[in-house]
């Protein structure tokens, strides 16, 4: 018989003698799967958030265009860079205009000889790069003529035949054509003719 001084020494010294023997498994007898070491699972990038190179890739991507503008009248030509589709035909027009200084109005573009309209935008014309469009500058609108000497002479006939309302109203006072009579007489020397003349004046 085993004699141990105490209880732990005991169960030391029994656990010893058991790691001493060789284990025996039954014949039905299977091994556990031990647990797989934990996996983390990563979470996708956010969407939400574009990353800055995504951005500079999208400003390198930005698709412009440059148009060959000629003038048949002084017969000319330049380019016109960094335009964007969707720009409108009046927006290429300010655009020639900073360069040449043509007026907006004056301008009338031309492709293939179709004129465009200012509210159309290149694409919906499918301009392209290198696209070649002619220029056509109208005449400036003519200024106002000036009235003639003629219409001038007209002018002041027409003003030395009207009376102003002070003489309309001297004519009705009979001392007036009293004074005239008199003068009249003294350049006529004869009554009659003198009446005749004032018949006549005062019928005008």
């Amino acid at each position: 018989m085993l004699v141990v001084p105490d209880e732990n020494n005991f169960i030391q010294q029994y656990l010893e003698t058991l790691s001493s023997r060789s284990v025996r498994y039954g014949s039905d007898y299977t091994t556990r799967p031990e647990p797989s070491p934990l996996r983390i699972k990563r979470q996708p990038p956010s969407k939400n958030a574009p990353s800055a190179s995504a951005d500079a890739s999208d400003d390198s991507t930005r698709h412009t265009i440059s148009v060959t503008v000629k003038i048949l009248k002084p017969a000319s030509q330049f380019n016109v860079g960094d335009l964007d589709p969707s720009d409108t035909v009046s927006d290429l027009k300010a655009r020639i205009h900073a360069h040449n200084k043509t007026p907006v109005d004056r301008q009338r573009l031309l492709l293939k000889g179709k004129a465009l309209a200012d509210t159309k935008s290149l694409c919906d014309y499918n301009i392209g790069n290198g696209a070649v469009l002619h220029l056509m500058i109208t005449k400036a609108p003519a200024a106002p003529a000036s009235p003639g000497p003629d219409a001038a002479s007209a002018t002041a006939t027409v003003q030395s035949d009207t009376l102003s309302a002070e003489a309309e109203q001297k004519l009705k006072d009979p001392a007036f054509w009293t004074a005239v009579e008199r003068v009249v007489q003294e350049q006529l020397q004869n009554e009659s003719d003198t009446r005749w003349v004032l018949e006549k004046w005062k019928k005008y």
